[in-house]
């Protein structure tokens, strides 16, 4: 079914009605107020059905873009209920043993495993409650797939503590003010035991020592559509005023395991999501969606990305937040560039 259907005098109107309607009018860098396609920083015409308050409470998940976000907003004083700093166990959070930033542990990258975290934090009898998506290695150790299958440990009930710190320290996602999610991939990796999504693939040495235990799936838009529904209800009943963000990583894939160029699935991966998102806000028009992908794809390239051309700049992120945060923390309205 289409995304959207309208009448032709309504859909002329939309057209007159809004400049920046006319690419010639993005393009234009001597146009009056114009927000110049491939200028240094694109800032985009913003819908947003809400506005936040200096003091909203928020929360945060998804790919690693996500994690830059959180950063981004704590500099600027949000209270943030999200970031798992620390550990009553240290070693809970180290990956592959190793001294490593615990907050890669909490990434969240495709929208099926998205789902389970929000089942994990938000119902009493998750999927993953009697322990699934947790796996012995060859050499003994257990792996949590679920979050991250490096950040292993010695034994299957540290991996369930492990679980249960975690769900009882974000359990005050229920009461805050606003979420923002960011979407990473549509690639994902099943458990075909339990049917349900791993957070990230499996390591080589995992899926070598259990060939029968996992499959490999790209997630289609009608996939992501569903995770996504069932998200925003799960958080619409526990709070109905709750303010939502939804955008999408600019991030590319690091790797595929489709046999396809790593350009082209990644630009099919990000093509679902972004088809996903705007048909999920046909049937949510309350969630704001903030274009972050657009933002950093009409930007100088110069301007946005590391040497690697794969992560975005930290003074970028903070320049999309900046224009985030004026628009999200003002009265409701069409935020011109």
């Amino acid at each position: 079914m289409p995304i959207l259907d309208i009448d032709s005098t309504t859909a002329f109107d939309r057209l007159d009605q809004q400049r920046h309607s006319r690419w010639s009018e993005i393009a234009n860098a001597g146009a009056p107020s114009s927000n110049f396609i491939s200028g240094n920083f694109f800032r985009p015409i913003l819908h947003k059905p809400f506005s936040l308050s200096e003091t909203s409470a928020g929360f945060v998940i998804g790919s690693c873009f996500a994690q830059q976000v959180q950063f981004a907003l704590g500099k600027r004083d949000v209270p943030l209920r999200s970031c798992i700093l620390e550990s009553p166990t240290e070693n809970w959070f180290l990956q592959d043993g190793k001294d490593n930033w615990p907050l890669h542990f909490f990434h969240r990258f495709n929208p099926g495993s998205l789902l389970h975290e929000f089942e994990h934090i938000l119902s009493e009898s998750p999927a993953i409650a009697d322990g699934a998506l947790i796996f012995q290695r060859a050499d003994g150790l257990f792996s949590d797939c679920h979050y991250n299958a490096r950040f292993t440990l010695p034994g299957f009930e540290e991996c369930m503590a492990r679980r249960e710190f975690i769900r009882t320290s974000i359990n005050a996602l229920v009461d805050v003010d606003f979420v923002i999610m960011t979407l990473g991939m549509t690639e994902a990796w099943m458990d075909v035991e339990s049917g349900l999504y791993l957070n990230k693939s499996p390591t080589k040495e995992l899926a070598d020592y259990l060939p029968s235990q996992f499959r490999f799936r790209v997630l289609s838009e009608s996939d992501v559509v569903a995770s996504l529904t069932n998200i925003l209800k799960m958080l619409y009943r526990r709070n109905p005023s709750m303010k939502i963000v939804l955008t999408v990583s600019p991030i590319p894939l690091e790797a595929t395991f489709t046999g396809e160029d790593i350009a082209v699935a990644n630009t099919n991966s990000k093509a679902t999501l972004l088809c996903a998102a705007q048909r999920l806000l046909r049937n949510f028009p309350q969630v704001f969606y903030f274009p972050s992908y657009e933002i950093v794809s009409y930007s100088d390239r110069a301007a946005v990305w590391e040497r690697d051309g794969r992560h975005v700049r930290g003074e970028f992120v903070e320049r999309i937040m900046d224009f985030f945060c004026t628009a999200a923390f003002d009265a409701p309205s069409e935020v011109a560039p």
